[in-house]
This record gives C-alpha cells, structure tokens and sequence, in this order.
C-alpha cells in the first residue's frame, strides 16, 4: 500500500468512509490501471465506492491511461441460462446463486457489470478429482478472503 496512489473518501465530519488504492503499473505506457482494493464502511453511504471509482475513472485519462481493468466477477459465468454440463458446474452454479452469505458473488458482478466492462473468461485448472477440485476453490476462496 505505500506503493499505491490512494484515493479517500471522507464525511463533512473528516471521517474517512472509503478508499480505492491503484496498483504501480509495470506498464511503462501507462496504459491499463488496476486498483486492488475497494473498500466503503458499513455504515457510509451506499454509493460511496462508485464515487471513488468514477474519481478514478476520471483521473487515469489525465495520466495517459486508456482503460481500467476491473478485475475478476467470480463463477459469474455460470450465472446465466445456459446448461450446467458437469456437477461441477452445477455445484459452481448454485453458489454463485446462493453462495452470498459467504462471498457475494453476485454482489461484486452486479457492481462491476454497471460499468459496462468488456469481460473476458479466466479459467481455474486442476487435476484429479471432485476433492482435487473442492481443495483448488477452497484456496481461492481463502485468498479472496484476505484480500
């Protein structure tokens, strides 16, 4: 974080009730920002990560970026209509559909699609069985916790 721009969201009281950070980019042309962390109290307003983030949005344009990179919407493609092929794809399917005392799944689709990103697949692969790949998402799932 002390490597990051950070962007604060404050009350008329001076009460910080949000912050985005932007990652360093290792793209010397500057051309596609990501941020890491997007975070708002529990009790600030409701649209207080969309302030920070169309401040963001507004700024990387002066600093010659051309895109932001909104990051992943986990199992949020088998969320739509189409068939679950596997029980694996069926499992995935009724957490994303269920899953959000856990992980807000769809929460964090819904926020992201808002912005009418362009979305491309990422994939998990493993090797092995239903237990190979219950062991692969429980340590996605726990990463995704601390971060």
């Amino acid at each position: 974080m002390q490597q990051c721009r950070i962007w604060a969201a404050y009350d008329d009281a001076g009460q910080l009730q949000g912050f985005l950070n932007l990652l360093p980019s290792d793209d010397f042309d500057n051309v596609e920002a990501t941020y890491d962390f997007l975070r708002q109290r529990q009790s600030s307003l409701p649209n207080t990560n969309d302030f920070l983030l169309t401040s963001l949005l507004e700024w990387l344009p002066t600093q010659g970026y051309q895109r932001l990179n909104l990051g992943l919407s986990p199992l949020a493609g088998l969320a739509g209509d189409r068939d679950a092929d596997t029980v694996i794809d069926n499992i995935l399917k009724l957490a994303y559909q269920n899953g959000d005392r856990f992980y807000s799944f769809s929460g964090l689709h819904r926020f992201k699609d808002k912005y009418e990103p362009a979305w491309s697949d990422r994939y998990v692969a493993y090797r092995g069985s239903l237990a190979s790949y219950v062991r692969v998402m429980r340590a996605l799932l726990q990463a995704m916790k601390k971060i």
